[in-house]
């Protein structure tokens, strides 16, 4: 079946009459099959949570789970 498909790409990518988008898309799609993807890039922003209001809480509670840290009372939190 693969084959098949194949075979339709590539008689659109040498047909002259066939639109310029049918064509780039029908040789984009035999790339794609036989190269794979190209890879994609991805951007995000990680927030350092030491940097936020509760930064310094979490690392507390993190540190008195790990016992590094004696034990504080709610208020000094």
């Amino acid at each position: 079946m693969i084959d098949g498909v194949l075979d339709v790409f590539y008689r659109i990518v040498l047909d002259d009459n066939a639109p310029a988008s049918a064509r780039v898309s029908a040789g984009r799609e035999i790339l794609d099959r036989a190269e794979g993807r190209p890879r994609q890039t991805v951007e995000a922003t990680v927030k350092d949570e030491r940097q936020s209001k509760y930064g310094e809480i979490a690392r507390k509670i993190r540190l008195e789970q790990l016992e590094l840290l004696p034990k504080s009372g709610t208020d000094e939190l």
